[in-house]
């Protein structure tokens, strides 16, 4: 019988995108497909510095909702207006000191 050792699971101080009440939370937009108004909803398990991005398929950024943001821990809800955005797929990205997180978002008019 030997010993198991799980290294660079988390890095020590940095940010968990999870929040520790044994709930995994990933990043998500709400309604999708959306067509005027997405809610981005993330949580994180600890304080971080937060930027959120919206970018094209082709990877332009097209939306920063949310630039080097001081977040406490917990579960955040952020409401982003896409009535300008055209139809089409595209990215959604949180990023951290230590992570980025993305999902996809469809605007469908």
């Amino acid at each position: 019988h030997g010993s198991i050792r799980i290294s660079d699971i988390c890095e020590e101080g940095g940010t968990r995108l999870y929040v520790s009440n044994n709930a995994t939370y990933s990043l998500s937009c709400r309604p999708n497909p959306a067509s005027s108004t997405v809610n981005i909803v993330y949580g994180l398990a600890g304080s971080a510095s937060v930027t959120i991005e919206i970018l094209s398929f082709t990877g332009e950024v097209v939306n920063v909702p949310l630039q080097d943001v001081a977040v406490q821990s917990g579960l955040y809800t952020l409401p982003v207006d896409i009535s300008q955005f055209g139809d089409g797929v595209y990215i959604v990205q949180l990023r951290t000191r230590v992570a980025t997180l993305t999902s996809l978002m469809t605007v469908q008019k």
